[in-house]
C-alpha cells in the first residue's frame, strides 16, 4: 500500500498501520506527522500544514515556493496569534492574523505582495531587490497592501530605527519594497 511521503498519524493508522510499525518505519517530523524517509525542506513545509491546518507559509518559505530565492534553512509560517506552540529549531512560527493567501504546489502561502513585504523586513536590501525583480507584484498592489502613501513612508524614513515601533518598521519595509518594485520595473 502506497502512502504519501508525509502523512498524519491518523491517516497512517486508518491505512492499517500499527503505532509500532509507524515508530519503526517513519521519521517523526512534528507531533502527529511522519515521513517515510529523512524529510526534505519541502516535506517539512507539507508537515507544517498537516500539523497546523491553519498555518500559512510565509516570509522566506513563501519566497522560495514562489521561486524568488534559494532554499532557506528554516521553514517560516504564520499561525493564529493565540496559539502557544513549541516548534523545533528548523521551524519559525509567527503569531499574526492571517489575511489573503495563495496556493503554491498545493501549499497555502502568503500573497506575493505580503511575501515581498515580509521579506523586506527579514532579508537584506539586495535580496529584496532580487526577489522583486524576479517576479514583482505591481507597485499599486504593494501600495494598496500597505495602505499608505509611499512618499509619506519616505518622509518618515529618517525617524525609523531598529528600536522604532512596529508600525514605523512596517512603513520602512513598505518603502523598501516599493523602491525595489519600482527599480525592478525600470
Amino acid at each position: 500500500m502506497l502512502t504519501p511521503r508525509v502523512s498524519s498519524l491518523s491517516d497512517l493508522l486508518a491505512a492499517g498501520m500499527s503505532a509500532t510499525t509507524i515508530r519503526r518505519r517513519f521519521h517523526r517530523i512534528l507531533p502527529g506527522v511522519f515521513c517515510q524517509e529523512e524529510p526534505t525542506w519541502f516535506d517539512r513545509c507539507m508537515a507544517v500544514t498537516l500539523w497546523r491546518p491553519d498555518a500559512l507559509l510565509s516570509h522566506r518559505t513563501a519566497a522560495r515556493l514562489y521561486g524568488w530565492i534559494d532554499e532557506p534553512t528554516t521553514v517560516e509560517a504564520l499561525v493564529d496569534a493565540s496559539a502557544r506552540l513549541r516548534p523545533p529549531g528548523w521551524l519559525t512560527l509567527r503569531g499574526r492574523t492571517q489575511g489573503a493567501c495563495d496556493e503554491v504546489l498545493g501549499l497555502p502561502v502568503t500573497t506575493r505582495e505580503q511575501t515581498l513585504i515580509d521579506c523586506a523586513v527579514v532579508l537584506t536590501a539586495d535580496a529584496t531587490y532580487t526577489s522583486a525583480k524576479s517576479s514583482p507584484p505591481t507597485a499599486g498592489a504593494v501600495t494598496r497592501r500597505v495602505s499608505g502613501d509611499p512618499s509619506a513612508a519616505a518622509r518618515s524614513l529618517p525617524s525609523c530605527s531598529a528600536s522604532s515601533s512596529p508600525f514605523s518598521q512596517t512603513r520602512r519595509a513598505a518603502l523598501t519594497v516599493f523602491s525595489a518594485v519600482e527599480c525592478a520595473r525600470s
